[in-house]
């Protein structure tokens, strides 16, 4: 451990943002405290995987420190708990055809925040499960109003019509889509508008499926 590093930490201990304990974001305790984990289907995407509902307070707390107090360290057990969940839905005989795509975040918001929510969770899970991870294939178009700031389920979807489109400059343009089951990461899905456009939108490459999975359903 470098040293400043370890001052930092001797300082600011790392405390459970659910009960206070030292030594993790989330302990142990409090993480089998959040699960009530569902897989559901949409209009565009074949299975819908949330781990835990919205209105679990730590759950919130979790979401709001890491996309709000700009506070990246708590990707890691959000993402290993993502990991953890997806591997109970994979097939063995599926795990090489799959692919981790992050959805994109408003560009303007991506400079303010410096990192995208999605991709990072997105690479959390690629390191625990081994799926690969791209984060270009899907493209944002349009920066549109956040959807926290839209109530109507209408709203919302017409304000993420045609936000995405697929990257045409990708290296690996000829690649063959038709045997993968993409699987889109976001962190919080409400009327789920967001995800459908992005699985809309990938459509366009004709994978075998399209699954999504969010840290919390709204």
């Amino acid at each position: 451990m470098e040293l400043w590093k370890f001052f930092i930490d001797l300082l600011f201990p790392i405390t459970c943002i659910g009960c206070g304990k030292e030594g993790s974001f989330i302990c142990e305790k409090c993480k089998n405290e959040i699960f009530n984990l569902k897989q559901e289907k949409t209009r565009y995407i074949d299975k819908l995987i949330s781990i835990s509902s919205y209105n679990n307070p730590i759950i919130k707390k979790a979401i709001h420190t890491f996309k709000y107090k700009l506070a990246k360290e708590i990707s890691t057990p959000l993402g290993e708990i993502m990991a953890e969940r997806l591997k109970h839905f994979i097939p063995k005989e599926l795990i090489n055809r799959l692919i981790l795509v992050p959805v994109p975040l408003n560009k303007r918001r991506l400079k303010y925040r410096g990192f995208n929510q999605s991709e990072i969770l997105a690479k959390e899970i690629s390191k625990h499960t081994k799926i690969p991870a791209i984060s270009n294939i899907l493209i944002r178009k349009i920066n549109t109003i956040p959807q926290v700031k839209l109530k109507n389920p209408k709203e919302r979807k017409s304000n993420i019509k045609g936000a995405f489109g697929i990257n045409q400059n990708l290296p690996y343009s000829n690649f063959s889509f038709q045997k993968k089951i993409i699987i889109l990461v976001d962190d919080v899905a409400t009327t789920c508008a967001t995800l459908n456009e992005c699985a809309k939108t990938l459509k366009k490459l004709k994978p075998h499926q399209i699954w999504a999975i969010v840290i919390a359903r709204g």
